[in-house]
């Protein structure tokens, strides 16, 4: 069922698409599902996402008016959600007490997951449990991961040989993004096992599966001019100083500290004035770091000067 802002939406679960601001909205009544999807080639971004009741229309179908009177009964889930579904394709987030708590006994409640859907530059390689996951970048770049999770969220992934009882229970997931970004980031391309010993095992039982969705990002900046030409740098900072660049598959937290940059002019001017050519690493342990739990970058302006323009 597709249901508009302002309407009054019976199902169990619905979609909703904001006018002013483009951004999709799932809705699922307490003790349903909500399903959040984008199309082939984008991932999920989660704006706002709360449980509880703000009306007395929404999900009322059925229930007694004590149930549905208390409307100031709102808990915010944002960072819960995002964890579920951000820089995936699709999830879906069951409405329930023992997920999110309670925020007033007595009423009957729903979720309200509100979220954008932007182009991914994401890989995602997917391990079924005792197998090898190989993250790969190209040279000159490295792994950032984006996202991990160890358990089940379906019935089909990993499944074949496995009896029915290994694989039903889809309600079984962790979220291990920070275990596998210590093993692989800043690396060319490492190496990691699907197992319960190293990430606890979130459903006995169940057949589980390792998903990893990384980006391979440049972590050299490679300044070239043409043949007789030199580089002669006229600016440079190291740190962030908007939220858009280097910004993909990175949480929202890594990104939103735009008033972060160090002048790097001397250090780049030393090590590339007068070649053709030369390579730069971006890194905190050569141009300091302006501020922490930032994720940076480095930015490079520069001309090409010809061999004897740049003698005189």
């Amino acid at each position: 069922m597709l249901c508009f802002i302002g309407a009054i939406c019976l199902a169990a679960a619905a979609l909703q698409v904001s006018a002013d601001t483009g951004d999709l909205t799932s809705v699922a009544c307490e003790h349903n599902i909500a399903p959040v999807r984008c199309d082939q080639g984008q991932v999920i971004r989660v704006t706002l996402a709360d449980y509880g009741r703000r009306d007395s229309t929404t999900c009322s179908a059925g229930r007694r008016q004590f149930e549905v009177r208390n409307t100031n009964c709102v808990l915010s889930v944002t960072d819960k959600v995002a964890q579920i579904c951000n820089n995936q394709n699709s999830c879906n987030v069951r409405a329930e007490n023992f997920e999110f708590g309670d925020p007033c006994g007595h009423t009957y409640k729903y979720l309200t997951i509100s979220y954008t859907c932007v182009a991914s530059s994401l890989v995602t390689s997917i391990i079924c449990e005792k197998s090898t996951a190989n993250l790969r970048c190209g040279q000159s770049k490295v792994i950032r991961v984006a996202l991990a999770v160890y358990g089940r969220t379906d019935s089909t992934t990993c499944s074949a040989g496995r009896s029915q009882s290994e694989v039903r229970n889809t309600n079984c997931a962790r979220s291990v993004t920070d275990k596998v970004a210590q093993f692989c980031d800043n690396s060319i391309g490492c190496k990691v096992r699907a197992r319960s010993s190293l990430f606890g095992d979130p459903c006995g039982g169940t057949y589980k599966y390792l998903k990893i969705s990384y980006t391979c990002v440049n972590r050299v900046a490679n300044l070239r001019c043409g043949k007789g030409q030199v580089i002669r740098v006229n600016s440079a900072y190291y740190g962030r100083r908007d939220t858009t660049t280097c910004s993909s598959g990175r949480p929202r937290g890594d990104v939103r500290r735009t008033k972060c940059s160090r002048s790097a002019t001397l250090q780049a001017a030393s090590s590339c004035n007068g070649k053709n050519s030369c390579s730069i690493r971006a890194s905190s342990s050569r141009f300091g770091d302006p501020c922490r739990g930032t994720y940076k970058y480095l930015k490079i302006g520069y001309v090409c000067n010809s061999e004897s323009e740049s003698q005189n």
